[in-house]
């Protein structure tokens, strides 16, 4: 994703928070692959020039990886954030920002291929300043 990234003047960087060399997680790679692709590809699209995404990676239990991406883009408001999961609902930003691709369906495959690998995902966001997703999966 950094050469779309830098294409859109965004930067992307990853902190693993010191976690161990090697984690297995509860996860098929290839479902996983496309969630973080899909996580992103929305970080750089619904960004800003000179904006940022970073990947955050902890484990607060022992049972359980938290992988967070925050970008600092144009956020969702409050009132539409019970909308974010459902497929093909883009929020009304096709009148906005029309120059912003897309079918309102990425979303939605995220959150049920994070669900297959008995998974959470979860949104903060604040207009204007950005969002927040938080992926939780099981550790072997």
């Amino acid at each position: 994703m950094k050469p779309t990234a830098d294409k859109s003047g965004v930067t992307i960087e990853w902190n693993p928070n010191g976690l161990p060399p090697k984690i297995r997680v509860k996860a098929d790679p290839h479902r996983l692959k496309q969630v973080f692709l899909n996580l992103l590809s929305n970080g750089i699209k619904y960004n800003k020039d000179g904006g940022q995404i970073r990947v955050l990676v902890n484990q607060p239990t022992n049972k359980q990886l938290r992988i967070e991406f925050k970008d600092t883009g144009i956020g969702i408001p409050a009132k539409k954030l019970h909308r974010l999961f459902t497929p093909f609902d883009r929020l009304d930003i096709q009148q906005k920002e029309s120059d912003i691709e897309g079918t309102g369906l990425g979303l939605a495959l995220a959150e049920k291929l994070v669900k297959q690998m008995d998974g959470q995902i979860e949104v903060t966001s604040q207009q204007g300043k950005g969002s927040t997703f938080s992926i939780r999966l099981g550790i072997d």
